[in-house]
């Protein structure tokens, strides 16, 4: 992807002022906004042009497509508000929602019906209009802050397609494509059916329909020739209206996606009970469904005001250069059901507001006196969205027995306790203190409460970054709920750093009282504190526990020399998500463009550029291009980023190439030959082939270095770790093709679904991110499962 100039976007909304990154993608980024006249928070795509010459016919076509979503009104669909062309890239403004992506989720199966009926609602508008989707996916479905699921990107994939210079793409991501979508056949409604059932496969399986570490030829041809395994453990009525819609043929599955979603809810209905989908807590709004198979119970919001675009952001990001008017959050109640409305706490990253509080564990509220229906295939507190800022609602039949409103005021005193303090945590005695991260023994769901945590929380499925610390212990990311967790060697699992709440304040205190902006990459220094690349900033979290900003949160956005400068000046943005720490104590991570070093100093250093000439900038007139002299380490997306004894080692994911950075500016390779392949082990590892096709863009921690100096490969295409040596001679360490490992066999004798992602414990052992869980190899080379995912 291009590199993207913010000033420019900026100079593109005059009315608007753009706040942080929310997140990328192969086609763009997306910016959090705000509508200056309107006070309106959105959420900006930036889609770049790559190619000049294609710009007129991709503008052309995103104007025609974005006309035509504009008309899509449906509470399921995101909202198009403007859509403006230019010459370097294209904008399309639309709603903001906060609630992260069905990706970053894990729901219950009931949740996960309720969401595919209201996809499937939303689909049925849209085909009634003559638009199709063709790209379904969990990426692509989003959440309000309340809980409403919202289909977002029509038609994107498909312009890049239809107006690039290739005919050998196809529009739409191979794990959820229909089969008359591979072989090139005439498109219906029946391709976003399929996809919609792809998705509800893996959310009631916990796995895809056929694996997605599949090279992308044979997952195309599972989709073609194979039926997917039964869904085992599924209701049978649910599993049935699932594998309908995953029928090879369209003529197979349902009439069209509305009978699939009337299946949908009949079966759910049979398998959950009657009112299944008030149960879920989650907010669907039905328009298309015909009288008979409206669902008999809407779901109780709880208290949340659906307010699309509208709310107001009570802390701005500091990224806002006009602070829009705050609104204090307040607490009311309705006179229909004389219920408390829970006191609301901002989820700043989203511009609406959240309950927090309602429910926590330990006020004595919502207590059921027995499970029924579906409130016993679950617990009490779980909660759809667990280790998310909207955690915390209640959902079933508890909601409705609340105690004596006395005991509900004295719950709202308690958030607004929790608001003022910063962060409540609950000792093994059940007295509160602060400060300190709170450790539960049981790592299963969580239940995320105000600032702090309460109940057994579990490491996330979806994590976005890990490390390795000392004596076994590890740490992960979480974007999706702005914390980071510790798991001990005992496997007992804490929250290291923030509330929960999406933002960038705390900063001289205590981490677990620090608001986190989406935490990616992290990476352990040497005396032993930990880096975390938390949005726009790099900020460290000290063996005491105090947290501090180290670089990025200033005002400098303007050109910056390639000379030192202040760390904290610096405006940062569009951050690629992997960090590295040197051995001396030097931080180094990247942007789309510019590879930088903070050092012990503070002072901030451009050392590299990254990604190729599509990432150079070309100055504005009578500007000069101050990295104009630095090396380019990739000449493709950076697929990874190492560091040992001054030298910075980075994966170059399309060329399958691993360089270095020399002490004097220099590149030079270190494994790969330019082809993509499996040879070479025993030899040198520049004559040696790697398969880095794996690698999504911007994947964390796929290079580690062992004490002795010995770099770490995540050769994740050919299913395999690789070791090149300080004397550059390249092995396998783990890995022999596609499968599950047996425990306590050698790790090079044994299959890997992945490896995702590695690291390097202290003991010299290596860890694996191997799908569903991760995997130790130990000194003596043999494989065993040390934690599941």
């Amino acid at each position: 992807m291009p590199a993207i100039d913010r000033a420019r976007v900026a100079a593109a909304l005059p009315r608007y002022a753009l706040g942080e990154q929310l997140g990328s993608g192969s086609f763009g980024l997306v910016l959090a906004g705000r509508h200056l006249d309107l006070d309106r928070a959105v959420a900006v795509k930036v889609l770049p042009i790559d190619d000049p010459a294609n710009g007129p016919a991709l503008d052309a076509a995103f104007r025609a497509e974005a006309r035509l979503l504009s008309r899509l009104d449906h509470p399921h669909i995101v909202r198009i508000y403007e859509y403006i062309g230019q010459d370097e890239f294209c904008l399309l403004i639309m709603e903001l929602l906060g609630g992260g992506t069905l990706a970053q989720h894990r729901l219950p199966a009931a949740s996960a019906c309720a969401v595919g009926l209201a996809l499937a609602d939303a689909l049925g508008h849209a085909h009634a209009h003559g638009v199709l989707h063709r790209d379904i996916k969990p990426d692509n479905i989003l959440f309000s802050v309340a809980g409403q699921p919202k289909l977002t990107d029509f038609g994107i994939g498909r312009v890049f397609v239809d107006t690039s210079a290739s005919t050998s793409h196809l529009a739409g991501t191979p794990r959820y494509m229909a089969p008359e979508q591979i072989t090139g056949k005439h498109l219906g409604p029946a391709v976003d059916q399929y996809a919609l059932g792809v998705v509800l496969y893996e959310l009631l399986a916990g796995r895809p329909p056929f694996h997605s570490g599949l090279p992308v030829p044979e997952l195309l041809r599972h989709h073609l020739e194979e039926a997917p395994p039964a869904l085992l453990g599924v209701p049978t009525p649910v599993a049935d209206a699932v594998m309908r819609a995953l029928a090879k043929a369209p003529a197979d599955r349902h009439p069209d996606v509305g009978a699939f979603g009337a299946a949908l809810a009949d079966a759910a209905a049979v398998a959950y009970g009657p009112d299944w989908l008030s149960l879920t807590g989650l907010i669907v709004r039905l328009q298309g469904a015909k009288d008979g198979q409206q669902p008999r119970q809407q779901p109780d919001s709880e208290g949340h005001v659906f307010r699309p675009a509208t709310a107001q952001l009570d802390t701005p990001p500091t990224y806002l250069t006009v602070p829009p008017p705050s609104e204090p959050a307040v607490a009311w109640a309705a006179s229909t059901d004389q219920r408390t409305r829970p006191q609301e706490a901002t989820d700043v990253s989203a511009g609406f507001t959240t309950a927090a509080g309602t429910g926590a564990a330990g006020t004595g509220l919502g207590e059921p006196s027995g499970p029924t229906g579906l409130e016993a295939s679950r617990a009490e507190d779980s909660h759809p969205f667990a280790g998310t800022p909207f955690a915390d609602r209640r959902f079933g039949l508890a909601r409705l027995r609340r105690r004596p409103a006395l005991l509900a005021l004295a719950a709202s005193l308690v958030v607004v306790a929790v608001a003022v303090t910063g962060v409540v945590l609950a000792t093994a005695e059940g007295k509160p203190t602060a400060g300190a991260a709170v450790v539960v023994t049981s790592p299963t769901a969580s239940q995320v409460t105000g600032g702090g945590v309460s109940g057994p929380i579990a490491i996330p499925t979806q994590f976005s970054g890990w490390a390795a610390g000392a004596g076994g212990v590890l740490y992960f990311s979480d974007k999706a709920s702005s914390r980071i967790f510790r798991r001990g060697p005992d496997g007992k699992v804490s929250v290291l750093a923030g509330t929960g709440i999406r933002g960038s304040s705390g900063d001289g205190g205590p981490a677990t009282a620090a608001m986190l902006n989406g935490p990616t990459g992290l990476a352990l220094g040497p005396k032993g504190d930990l880096y975390v690349l938390d949005g726009d900033r790099v900020r460290r979290i000290a063996t005491s526990g105090k947290i501090t900003t180290v670089a990025g949160g200033g005002s400098d956005s303007g050109p910056s020399p390639t000379g030192p400068v202040p760390a904290t000046s610096a405006s940062l943005g569009f951050l690629f998500e992997d960090i590295a720490v040197d051995t001396n104590g030097d931080v180094y991570f990247a942007d789309t463009s510019v590879l930088y070093k903070v050092d012990a100093a503070g002072t901030l250093t451009h050392v590299a550029r990254v990604g190729g000439t599509d990432s150079v900038v070309t100055p504005l007139p009578g500007e000069t291009d101050p990295d104009a002299g630095l090396t380019m380490l990739t000449n493709g997306y950076l697929g990874g980023l190492a560091v040992h004894d001054g030298r910075v080692y980075a994966a170059d994911y399309p060329n399958n190439m691993i360089f270095v950075l020399n002490t004097d500016g220099s590149k030079s390779p270190v494994a790969g030959t330019g082809q993509k392949g499996y040879s070479g082990d025993g030899g040198l590892g520049t004559k040696a082939s790697l398969n880095l096709s794996s690698l999504a863009p911007y994947k964390t921690s796929t290079l580690a270095f062992d004490s002795a100096g010995d770099l770490y490969i995540t050769d994740a295409g050919n299913y395999r770790v690789r070791r090149v040596d300080i004397h550059g001679i390249i092995t396998t360490v783990a890995g022999n093709g596609f499968g599950s490992y047996t425990d306590g066999q050698k790790a090079v004798t044994q299959p890997l679904y992945g490896p995702d992602r590695i690291a390097l414990a202290d003991d010299g052992s290596l860890l694996i991110e191997n799908g569903t869980e991760i995997a130790r190899v130990d000194a003596s080379g043999n494989i065993a499962t040390v934690q599941k995912l």
